[in-house]
């Protein structure tokens, strides 16, 4: 069974959460319960890690479209680095490439959050 792997890393008042494995239906229960425990923590500044995402379903997508209104109406972002082209592909096939913020370098990702406060 394909699983999901995740670590989490505090990037001055960033949260940097790298995926790495596959994120379905299986691993997305986990991933979600993951962000929302970082909210219920005022953690709303949120970078994810593509970089190592070997597939995302719609399960996987759908885990950051309910995520992400409650961490902008806290003054906060859910952003992407890193997708490989076959995550990012997924994305514009559901027409969210312009919903989300796309890095490709976390140096970017990180001052994008500085930039807007």
């Amino acid at each position: 069974m394909a699983s999901l792997e995740l670590t989490t890393e505090m990037r001055d008042q960033v949260i940097l959460i790298k995926l790495k494995g596959f994120l379905n239906a299986d691993s997305s229960p986990a991933f979600e319960e993951t962000l929302q425990n970082l909210m219920d923590r005022h953690m709303y500044k949120i970078i994810i890690d593509f970089q190592e995402l070997e597939y995302i379903s719609s399960a996987g997508v759908g885990c950051f479209i309910g995520n992400i209104k409650r961490a902008r109406n806290n003054r906060g972002d859910i952003r992407f680095l890193g997708l490989p082209a076959k995550i990012k592909r997924v994305f514009q096939l559901l027409d969210f490439e312009d919903f989300f913020q796309m890095f490709e370098n976390e140096d970017e990702a990180l001052q994008s959050f500085v930039m807007n406060e």
